[in-house]
């Protein structure tokens, strides 16, 4: 009678390892892919929030002169640079820039009169704009770049 004696192996085989190595591969690989989306769009909702306060600022701001042409973002004193120019109504507007929280952003101010048929109504729509660049690096800011767009209409005391 013979006795077999068979080994047992208490050790990974070199497929396991393998096997056990692309799948925590694949895991690092979609943790990183996570924080660098994460990271991006909390970038972009930083955008939006400053952009979103600027806008609310000069628009109460704006207001409280009573929509007026000659109104000057520059006197805030919140950083605003650019050539102060008095805003046509209907005219392509005014543009400013301003650096807030890291973020270069260009801000045009327009405004327009409210004609109903062929009488010019009391009211004035204000329109504000934001845009920054779409990969928040430095130089021109274009049409394409994300922007935010807030109108409110005053009573002009004519």
């Amino acid at each position: 009678m013979t006795v077999v004696c068979s080994k047992v192996s208490k050790a990974f085989s070199l497929v396991e390892v393998i096997i056990a190595m692309v799948i925590i591969t694949v895991m690092a690989i979609g943790a990183l892919n996570y924080r660098c989306y994460a990271v991006k769009h909390a970038q972009i909702a930083r955008a939006q929030l400053v952009a979103t306060r600027i806008t609310q600022m000069i628009l109460d701001d704006w207001k409280s002169t009573g929509g007026s042409t000659s109104y000057n973002p520059t006197a805030i004193g919140m950083g605003f640079a650019g050539t102060f120019s008095t805003i046509t109504p209907g005219g392509s507007g005014v543009t400013y820039n301003i650096t807030q929280d890291g973020i270069t952003m260009s801000v045009t101010l327009s405004c327009a009169n409210i004609v109903e048929g062929a009488v010019t109504l009391p009211l004035r729509q204000l329109t504000v704009t934001v845009r920054w660049r779409k990969d928040f690096g430095s130089g021109s800011i274009g049409t394409g770049d994300p922007s935010i767009q807030y109108t409110t209409y005053v009573r002009i005391d004519v």
